[in-house]
């Protein structure tokens, strides 16, 4: 017979998983330095969580993510993420 999780349990594990994401960005951006930057690339964002270049699209679309397009290339803010990463999933 299969589990059926519950709503609460979900959102622990959202909160946990996030969680981690969130620690593994500040430890990157402490050792790559890039605390003194103000935004990243796809490829970087792309190292720290993970995300398709479809999900990144989308949550730019969306108005997520803070973005700006320099040639054929996106940035990202490094606030943006932060602030999504730390929005509250409930």
């Amino acid at each position: 017979m299969a589990y059926i999780a519950t709503k609460d349990e979900l959102d622990l594990l959202l909160t946990e998983k996030l969680e981690k994401y969130y620690q593994k960005i500040v430890d990157a951006l402490h050792g790559a330095n890039l605390s003194q930057r103000k935004w990243l690339k796809a490829a970087e964002l792309k190292k720290l969580l993970p995300l398709s270049d479809y999900r990144i699209a989308e949550m730019r679309i969306r108005g997520l993510l803070d973005f700006q397009k320099i040639g054929g290339t996106y940035y990202y803010t490094i606030d943006s993420i932060n602030r999504l990463l730390n929005k509250n999933p409930k």
